[in-house]
C-alpha cells in the first residue's frame, strides 16, 4: 500500500523502453516488506540539467541512471564513489538528508556472475568486443581496478580502441588491442578463455545480427553478452551451438540492479524471487 511514507526510487534514461528495472525492484522490495515503490522515469534532455533538483522537490529517495546520462548527471552530484570516478561513469544515485551521492555499480554487477558462478576471471584471458560506455567501464573494471593483466579489447576503429587503452594506461592498467574480424582476430580467437560482448549489436529487433563473423567459439570458452533482449542472442547461439558455456545479459542486469538496492536500502536483494517473476 502507497502511502505518506512510502520511498520513492526509479530509473532515469531516454529512451527507456520496456526496462525491466521496475519488476526487478518493486519485486524486491514486496518480498522484504520494505515501504517503497521503484518507478521508470523517462527524462529528455531538455530536463536533465535539473534532474537531482527536481529529485530533491519530489522527495526522491533515489535513482538508476542508464543511457545517455551515466557521465552528464556527475556534474550534478555533491559526491561520487572512487569506483564512479574512475570509472567516470554513475549507474547509482542516493538522495540522504538532502546529499546527492553517486555510485558505479555495473562493474560489480557484470564481475558478480563470474564469481557465482565459481570462474576464476582473474587468471583468465579476456577478450571485450566494443569501445563505449559500457565496454569502457568493464575494461577499467578489469584492469585497474583488479589488475587484469590478460585483457584484450576487440573493435572496428582503432582509434577508439587507443583511446580506451591510453584511459586505462592513464590509471595504471594494461591491455591489448585487436581489430574485430581481422585475420590476426580470427587466428587468435581460441587463445581467449572467456569472450564478452559489450555492444548493442543483436538486441531486439535486430536479433539476426552479430559481432563476430562465424562460429568460432569452441567447447573451452565462455561467451558473456551484456545484451539482455533477446535473452539469447545471435552471439550466444553461436557460441553455444560450439559448445562453449554463455552467460546472458540478464545476469549482469540483475546483479547491477542488487548492488544499487543495497546501496539504497542495505538490505540484500532476493535473486532468485526476481528471476522467478522475470520468467513469468
Amino acid at each position: 500500500m502507497i502511502n505518506s511514507k512510502t520511498k520513492k526510487y526509479g530509473i532515469v534514461g531516454h529512451p527507456l523502453g520496456h526496462s525491466l528495472s521496475p519488476i526487478i525492484h518493486n519485486t524486491s522490495f514486496n518480498e522484504l516488506n520494505i515501504n517503497a515503490v521503484y518507478l521508470p522515469f523517462n527524462v529528455t534532455p531538455d530536463y536533465i540539467q535539473t534532474l537531482t533538483t527536481s529529485m530533491k522537490s519530489l522527495g526522491v529517495s533515489g535513482a538508476n541512471v542508464t543511457v545517455p546520462y551515466k557521465k552528464e548527471i556527475i556534474k550534478q552530484l555533491d559526491w561520487i564513489s572512487e569506483e564512479a570516478k574512475l570509472l567516470n561513469s554513475v549507474n547509482t544515485i542516493k538522495i540522504e538528508n538532502g546529499i546527492v551521492k553517486g555510485y558505479s555499480t555495473d562493474y560489480a554487477g557484470f564481475k558478480r556472475k563470474f564469481i557465482e558462478e565459481d570462474v576464476d576471471y582473474i587468471n583468465k584471458s579476456i577478450l571485450l568486443i566494443g569501445t563505449g560506455g559500457a565496454a569502457a567501464a568493464i575494461a577499467t573494471g578489469l584492469t585497474v581496478i583488479d589488475k587484469h593483466k590478460n585483457v584484450t579489447i576487440a573493435g572496428r576503429s582503432e582509434n577508439k580502441i587507443d583511446d580506451l587503452i591510453s584511459n586505462i594506461d592513464k590509471n595504471g592498467g594494461s591491455a591489448s588491442k585487436i581489430i574485430l574480424n581481422s585475420d590476426a582476430f580470427f587466428a587468435n580467437f581460441a587463445n581467449y578463455d572467456i569472450v564478452v560482448q559489450i555492444t548493442s549489436v543483436g538486441m531486439s529487433p535486430n536479433i539476426e545480427d552479430s559481432v563476430i563473423e562465424g562460429k568460432i567459439f569452441n567447447k573451452n570458452q565462455i561467451a558473456y553478452d551484456i545484451v539482455y533482449n533477446p535473452l539469447m542472442t545471435k552471439f550466444l547461439l553461436d557460441a553455444q551451438s560450439c559448445g562453449a558455456k554463455v552467460l546472458t545479459g540478464l545476469d549482469m542486469l540483475i546483479y547491477q540492479a542488487a548492488e544499487s538496492f543495497k546501496i539504497w536500502t542495505g538490505e540484500e536483494m532476493i535473486i532468485e524471487s526476481v528471476r522467478q517473476e522475470l520468467s513469468k
